[in-house]
């Protein structure tokens, strides 16, 4: 938005933010901790108030829902109130719990928002739930510069195929299916070769290939930072992602875009992002064999797997060309101007 002509204010609720960017940014909770004294958290929120009103937005835009009291109190001093939902912000991850009176902030955060956007229609559809009637949600994607994604980027063929995996180590992405996947892979195809990079610990996974008897074809690093990832993405030949659960799947959109045959669950916003048949191959969740007999028929038919490719290009130029998806949300801000600027909500006390 800064380089459209837009005056930008970026306010981080992260503890340690990445920040990387070239408008002004304010990072009222470093070094605040979970745990500590309320006052620190308060004192951070009341930070975030002044800086805000000084900047004299006419737009706040929450990226992923946060539902905390003081993020409450502090959104009913915004005019106008955009909100982005991403995902676990909806739809809670497995073995998490969310109190009654979470849902009733959520609930009405959500109301109260001028506009609300999701990533997919799936997502979407996750959010009017919490809604009390059916809202107009606009699905913008999270889309891919496709400047810095080419498939002119590719690298040149090592001899053997590669299976990639680029996620974060958790078990809801399922990289422990895929390595139980590789094992019938590599009695199929010995030539095979699996590279994975995630966040989080890959030791467990490391100590999984092993137990599979699979070390030899397998190789599980961290993963790399955000600007290279086009070319790690270059590195492979197939890219696999066998979520349990997905709201989108940004990652499918990023190998589409380099030209790679995409192999994933069908769940959540994946169909949204990963066309089965045409862009790549859809399975079924936590089913190792399925994930096995995909990537073998990919392995094992080179041009359908350059043609699946090149159709994912032709997918992301269509949908998810990152200067038209922001040029959604330029849309949204617009609509949302022209609404009438609400006065600061007090409390009863103040009236």
């Amino acid at each position: 938005m800064h380089h459209r002509g837009h005056r930008v204010l970026w306010v981080s609720t992260s503890p340690r933010p990445m920040i990387d960017t070239c408008v002004p940014s304010f990072a009222p909770f470093v070094g605040v901790r979970e745990g500590q004294s309320r006052i620190p958290t308060a004192l951070a929120y009341y930070q975030a108030y002044r800086k805000i009103r000084a900047f004299g937005a006419d737009v706040v835009h929450m990226h992923y829902l946060r539902c905390s009291r003081a993020m409450t109190m502090l959104s009913r001093s915004w005019p106008r109130f955009v909100v982005s939902v991403w995902g676990s912000d909806i739809v809670p991850r497995p073995g998490t719990y969310r109190s009654q009176s979470e849902t009733r902030r959520r609930r009405w955060m959500l109301a109260r928002a001028d506009a609300i956007t999701a990533t997919t229609a799936h997502l979407a559809e996750r959010t009017n739930e919490l809604l009390a009637a059916e809202t107009a949600i606009s699905v913008i994607p999270f889309g891919v510069d496709l400047t810095r994604f080419t498939s002119s980027e590719r690298l040149g063929r090592s001899g053997r195929t590669t299976i990639g995996f680029l996620k974060s180590y958790l078990p809801i992405y399922g990289p422990d299916v895929l390595l139980k996947a590789m094992v019938l892979v590599k009695r199929k195809c010995p030539g095979a070769f699996l590279s994975m990079k995630g966040f989080r610990d890959p030791e467990p996974y490391r100590a999984l290939a092993e137990e599979l008897e699979i070390g030899d074809c397998v190789d599980i690093g961290h993963v790399v930072g955000h600007e290279q990832v086009p070319k790690e993405l270059a590195q492979f030949d197939i890219f696999c992602m066998p979520s349990r659960e997905e709201s989108f799947g940004v990652a499918a959109i990023e190998a589409s875009a380099l030209g790679l045959p995409v192999v994933a669950s069908n769940v959540g916003g994946i169909p949204e992002a990963v066309l089965d048949g045409r862009t790549g191959i859809l399975v079924p969740p936590d089913n190792p064999g399925a994930l096995a007999a995909a990537l073998i028929s990919l392995i094992e038919n080179p041009d359908r797997a350059r043609e699946l490719g090149s159709s994912g290009r032709r997918h992301v130029e269509e949908h998810f060309d990152w200067g038209k998806n922001v040029g959604q949300m330029e849309d949204v801000y617009r609509g949302v101007m022209g609404s009438v600027a609400r006065a600061p909500i007090r409390s009863a006390k103040n009236r």
